[in-house]
């Protein structure tokens, strides 16, 4: 019996220090701890070895502070304001500036690798597609007897559409003008004259072969353009993503590393006052 005793004091005991390490602990974190009824202070003991402990509600801290690892406390995301709206315009501008800015190297190197990729892949496209139209154009010159250089996207269309000016006059032009003028010859001869192609606008490809190859230079152009515009596309979204990032980075700022800002001052000294834009790097 005594040794039952002895042990629920000594938890009794163990209990009452945890509860005031606990106070001491939410005191440190939240910068005030809650007030314990003046019994908790000296728990009687009960026949029977069972000690009773006073409990009370612990109020938690308000919903605009957070309290990090440490037991130190470092406000939440926050609405809008002028820090976070510099590191989404840099974001915006370069991504991975703002992350850069923040203090998140990771994730600002991700957000370079893919800029770099995205652009690589946009003039590599840009270059495919200006070097395949130039390739059909040189194939009509050889092949057809014309010039396209300089000449409208719907007049290479149509030059890759037909095999020579001719059938294409034959089922165009004269169709056209049979529908329009049918019981008129001289409005019909008049519309010929001003659409058929002919003189140095006419070409005459030599073979199927030369003809399709044409054909297929300039399809390869234009999927090459569209794939160009695919990664502009990607560029925007990059930019998007990463002044998002960079929105929710600027609430968690670290501290010490490497950093790069953009400070912009006015400049009175000028007549007109001026702007003094510059880039701030610490290490």
């Amino acid at each position: 019996m005594r040794a039952r005793m002895a042990f629920g004091l000594a938890l009794a005991l163990a209990l009452v220090a945890a509860g005031g390490a606990r106070a001491a602990a939410l005191e440190s974190a939240w910068g005030t701890a809650p007030d314990a009824p003046a019994a908790f202070a000296a728990a009687p003991v009960a026949p029977g070895c069972e000690a009773r402990l006073a409990s009370w509600p612990i109020a938690p801290p308000s919903l605009s502070a957070r309290v990090s690892g440490n037991g130190t406390p470092r406000s939440g995301p926050g609405p809008l304001n002028a820090e976070r709206a510099r590191v989404m315009l840099q974001s915006l501008t370069v991504p991975g500036w703002g992350q850069m800015t923040t203090g998140h190297h990771g994730a600002a190197t991700v957000f370079y690798l893919l800029d770099a990729a995205i652009w690589t892949s946009f003039i590599s496209f840009e270059i495919q597609s200006s070097m395949r139209m130039e390739s059909s154009i040189r194939t009509a010159q050889l092949y057809a007897g014309i010039d396209l250089d300089g000449r409208s996207d719907d007049y290479r269309r149509i030059v890759g559409a037909y095999p020579s000016s001719d059938e294409y006059n034959r089922l165009v032009v004269y169709r056209d003008a049979a529908n329009l003028y049918y019981n008129d010859p001289a409005q019909y001869r008049a519309y010929i004259a001003q659409h058929e192609i002919t003189g140095s606008n006419a070409w005459s490809w030599v073979s199927p072969e030369s003809y399709a190859r044409y054909t297929d230079q300039r399809q390869s152009s234009q999927k090459a353009g569209l794939r160009a515009n695919s990664a502009l596309a990607l560029a925007l979204a990059n930019r998007i993503v990463s002044a998002i990032h960079a929105a929710g980075a600027s609430g968690h700022m670290t501290t010490g590393g490497r950093s790069l800002r953009l400070e912009w001052t006015p400049d009175f000294s000028q007549d007109p006052p001026g702007m003094r834009i510059g880039l701030r790097t610490s290490y």
